[in-house]
């Protein structure tokens, strides 16, 4: 299995400068389940890096101005520049160095600035080109750093179409969006049927789904099963209710329909889920 998580080098030395048209230096996808100490760079690196945050969030410092990033949202942090910069806890982040003579112009033409939150709709493309340059720094094979430097670009090229097709058109719409996933992070008990939701941006549903879809990566339906399984786990883990009491609080009125949906995302049913966490 390919790794996900750490530093995956290009060449020995990391943080360099190069003359090559685009070059990947080093590369990973972090998680990390605690907060990390801040990492601070009086003088910044020799190379650029892109950062785009999965899951979690990152507070970023540029003199003066602070930046905080979270779920879908990325930065470029240029060469030879003071920064410092620590992730929230539960983190997951894209992370690149990547150096060149027309990286800048490239960002330039791309309408990318340095320091500047940018949201994206849909992360899938940019994990799937990181995981491929992952697999060539582990492999190297030959002409591997050529592949390498061509799924940024695609990255690159990616940041640039989500730039171009930002919310604007639909800023209101994303707006109720987001509100309602937040109602859906504490309303998850209730059982809001997609119609109703699509009735409240004055859309239909099929639409509502889609511009979900885009907005948080998922859909409507598999957004709320998560928010219900990690209500789920801690109410196993941290409490003693009996299994038809956590699922009427979460949301299912028949326990045995909520062991079924609970084995399925977890592998293992809320009891066998209970008995591992309490013999750990």
């Amino acid at each position: 299995m390919l790794p996900k998580v750490g530093l995956l080098n290009a060449l020995n030395n990391n943080d360099i400068e190069s003359n090559d048209y685009l070059q990947v230096n080093c590369c990973g996808i972090h998680e990390n389940g605690a907060k990390n100490s801040i990492v601070f760079r009086a003088t910044g690196r020799k190379d650029y890096q892109l950062i785009l945050i999965l899951d979690g969030g990152a507070v970023f410092k540029n003199g003066d101005k602070t930046i905080t990033l979270s779920n879908n949202e990325m930065i470029i942090i240029p060469p030879n520049v003071k920064n410092e910069y620590r992730y929230t806890e539960h983190v997951r982040a894209v992370w690149i160095h990547f150096t060149g003579n027309e990286v800048k112009r490239i960002l330039n033409s791309y309408g990318i600035d340095f320091f500047k939150n940018y949201k994206i709709s849909s992360c899938g493309s940019f994990v799937f080109y990181t995981e491929k340059i992952i697999e060539e720094l582990q492999l190297k094979k030959e002409g591997f750093m050529n592949n390498c430097n061509a799924y940024l670009l695609n990255i690159l090229t990616l940041a640039k179409r989500e730039i171009k097709t930002s919310f604007s058109d639909n800023s209101g719409i994303f707006t109720t969006i987001d509100r309602i996933a937040e109602n859906m992070q504490v309303e998850f008990a209730k059982n809001k049927s997609i119609e109703e939701y699509a009735q409240m941006c004055n859309i239909s549903a099929s639409r509502f789904a889609h511009m979900f879809c885009t907005r948080f990566g998922t859909s409507p339906h598999r957004y709320l099963i998560n928010i219900r399984i990690a209500q789920a786990k801690a109410l196993l883990t941290d409490t003693d209710k009996a299994i038809f009491e956590i699922s009427k609080s979460i949301g299912y009125d028949d326990p045995f329909y909520f062991s079924r949906v609970f084995k399925k995302e977890t592998g293992l049913s809320p009891i066998q889920y209970r008995n591992r966490y309490l013999k750990e």
